[in-house]
């Protein structure tokens, strides 16, 4: 999805979620955004993946999550970092060995 800075209109929140940030929005904003989405959405079928906004995705291992952000002032970066933090759990735990003994 493209920076979510670049809609026309769009209220800066410095380092929000992306749903905190939305709630700040104009209307207008919101509908050019889900507009934006759609659009993405519509493009990632056309190539065979399945997506959905990452807070509606609820089978993540089927479907791949989007998260709009914006490098520049940081917003939905806090979404990004918890969704691959949850995706590294999810994945890692049958990996990961809990050990008592330390080995050096």
């Amino acid at each position: 999805m493209s920076q979510v800075d670049r809609l026309y209109g769009w209220k800066v929140c410095r380092s929000a979620p992306l749903v905190k940030a939305m709630k700040q929005q104009s209307k207008d904003v919101q509908i050019e955004f889900n507009a934006k989405l759609t659009q993405v959405i519509t493009q990632s079928k056309e190539q065979g993946l399945n997506t959905k906004l990452y807070y509606r995705n609820k089978e993540m291992g089927e479907t791949y999550s989007t998260v709009p952000t914006c490098a520049i002032s940081g917003e939905g970066i806090p979404d990004l970092l918890l969704l691959l933090v949850q995706w590294t759990q999810e994945t890692m735990i049958e990996k990961l060995t809990y050990s008592n003994e330390v080995q050096v």
